[in-house]
């Protein structure tokens, strides 16, 4: 009796690791499709649900002539935009 206790918490050590191991912050869930090896008479893909990393936030590149000829007025709040830009 005292073997299956231990073969069971053995086992739950092992399986719970790597979910422990996870970061719990900075990345999020989501669903990704891959191709099935072989052949595939359903012509289907399969989707894989992974871990994904947040990238820290980025500003937009913008090569715009406006932009580049004065980006005070290129970031100005436009009639009829309900966000509010960063140069407003």
């Amino acid at each position: 009796m005292k073997t299956i206790f231990a073969v069971a918490a053995l086992a739950a050590a092992t399986l719970a690791a790597p979910v422990l191991a996870q970061e719990a912050s900075g990345g999020h869930y989501e669903w990704q499709t891959r191709q099935v090896p072989g052949p595939n008479k359903a012509n289907t893909t399969s989707r894989v649900r992974v871990w994904v990393k947040d990238r820290p936030a980025q500003v937009a590149d913008c090569n715009c002539d406006m932009m580049k000829s004065n980006p005070a007025d290129c970031m100005k709040k436009m009639a009829g935009d309900p966000m509010a830009h960063p140069g407003a």
